[in-house]
């Protein structure tokens, strides 16, 4: 009878710790759920959205702004090497006073020598844009804000939003690697500003063959 109540008793003691271990199973389940919970929180947070996008519309100008002289106007220059023997010249203008300003038109384009006079060099400007809209092949009107000043962003990023830029462009050769006739050699180009008695000069060298530069003024810039 004592082996009997002996054997019972281990035998319910077994089912107790079976039980016993079961219900610690069926508590700890909900943990991989928490854990899971924690990663998707933490990449929510992981992300960061953009706090500044670039801007695509230009700075324009009302009439109440000024119109700019060639003291508020500072420049820069880059080029570029086309096919066919044609060079291109973008000249960047930004703010160079401590006032905003505006320019009003594309401005009148003459070609200096390096005694300072004017060389015979024909100008083809292209198109007003249609609506004001600015492309590769038409001129800007509208007055544009210049509020923006050159700095070493501009190396990356080009024309700025409140800056603008004027690109010319000739060949100098006919394409076959010659020249017919002697090339004039300038070594300034000269901004007639519209609206003020004044202008902006700015060095660069061009020389065309056929004495025919072809520029397109006042895109204004849109980066950052």
């Amino acid at each position: 009878m004592t082996k009997i109540c002996f054997g019972m008793a281990v035998a319910a003691l077994g089912l107790l710790a079976v039980a016993c271990s079961g219900g610690s199973s069926n508590e700890m389940t909900p943990t991989p759920t928490v854990n899971k919970t924690v990663a998707a929180i933490s990449t929510e947070k992981a992300f960061i959205p953009p706090t500044s996008p670039p801007t695509s519309t230009p700075l324009l100008a009302g009439q109440d702004v000024r119109l700019c002289h060639g003291s508020d106007v500072a420049t820069l220059v880059h080029g570029n090497a086309a096919t066919g023997g044609q060079l291109l010249a973008y000249i960047t203008l930004g703010l160079g006073s401590g006032t905003p300003c505006r320019l009003s038109g594309a401005p009148d384009v003459q070609f200096l020598d390096a005694s300072g006079d004017v060389l015979p060099i024909r100008l083809d400007g292209a198109p007003p844009c249609v609506e004001n809209v600015a492309s590769s092949s038409c001129m800007l009107e509208p007055s544009l804000l210049i509020a923006t000043k050159i700095d070493d962003r501009n190396a990356t990023t080009g024309v700025r939003s409140g800056q603008a830029m004027l690109t010319l462009t000739w060949h100098i050769h006919d394409g076959s690697g010659l020249c017919p006739t002697p090339k004039p050699q300038a070594t300034q180009v000269r901004l007639l500003l519209r609206g003020v008695e004044d202008e902006v000069v700015v060095p660069v060298g061009i020389a065309p063959c056929d004495w025919r530069v072809t520029y397109w003024g006042y895109v204004p810039g849109t980066a950052p």
